[in-house]
């Protein structure tokens, strides 16, 4: 629900395009990883990365995330500066 809500409108697409990649690709890596965890450090393994994965994604979002609450599409493209694209 907040991927869309962080781009530009010039950059909507290809921005929601690029976060929807990046999640594909975590969730062809990510049961390997378990499965590697799993054999070698046993659930505690599992757990913590789990956990350190979520720490993390809500640490950037915390310091890098843009509030997008009662503001528009406008005014959160001028958040970030113009490129490109």
């Amino acid at each position: 629900v907040y991927v869309p809500e962080i781009w530009p409108t010039a950059a909507k697409l290809r921005g929601s395009g690029l976060a929807n990649a990046v999640g594909r690709v975590s969730g062809i890596a990510a049961p390997y990883a378990v499965a590697y965890l799993l054999n070698n450090a046993g659930v505690t393994g599992v757990f913590t990365l789990l956990g350190g994965v979520s720490l993390a994604t809500a640490g950037i979002i915390l310091f890098l995330g843009i509030e997008t609450r009662s503001a528009s599409v406008e005014e959160i493209g001028n958040v970030i500066p113009d490129t490109k694209i």
